[in-house]
């Protein structure tokens, strides 16, 4: 399997699945950047691989990036999210999500990982694996990635940085474009 990018593309509202958020397959031009605002104290809820995620990203505080309606099927297999992002604080927890739309709406994640940034605050470029198996996106289907910040840990060390209220933001533009590559090599 060849190795497919999805461009993350939009005009600066890719805030909730209702957002212009796009998947595209074209690089981008000039666009603004997409803006992701975490307050701790109202955490995306965390749910399990192939829960219906089509509640959660219709969250201002969740960022969607979507394609269009599939021609085709198309692998998903082993995935790799490319996000440049700006990050405000020296330690920051993201959820990235790789979902399936179905046709009647219902939005099942393929594969969830968590990313842990660390070091100074900065732009950086992070590189999360979304594991999917041998799952495929069948014709009509829509791609969706999803991005949102994690609230405080369940368990160990609760790092004050994560209580705090943040913001991210996502570029995706000529100079660094973030991507989703589906067929990615492990």
């Amino acid at each position: 399997m060849r190795p497919e990018t999805w461009f993350l593309s939009s005009g600066g509202a890719a805030q909730s699945a209702a957002g212009d958020g796009k998947l595209v397959l074209a690089p981008p031009g000039r666009e603004p950047s997409d803006v992701l605002y975490h307050d701790p104290y109202t955490p995306v809820p965390p749910l399990p691989r192939g829960a219906d995620r089509g509640p959660v990203q219709l969250r201002e505080d969740v960022l969607c990036w979507t394609s269009g309606p599939l021609p085709g099927p198309v692998p998903a297999g082993a995935a790799e999210a490319v996000l440049r992002l700006r990050i405000p604080v020296a330690e920051g927890r993201l959820l990235v999500a790789l979902t399936d739309v179905r046709p009647d709406g219902q939005v099942l994640a393929l594969a969830l990982a968590e990313a842990v940034c660390t070091g100074p605050a900065a732009a950086r470029e992070l590189r999360v694996q979304l594991a999917c198996g041998y799952a495929e996106f069948a014709p009509g289907h829509r791609i969706r990635l999803e991005l949102s910040a994690l609230g405080r840990p369940r368990y160990g060390a609760d790092p004050a940085p994560l209580n705090a209220p943040a913001v991210y933001r996502v570029h995706h533009d000529t100079a660094r474009p973030s991507r989703l590559v589906l067929g990615a090599p492990l």
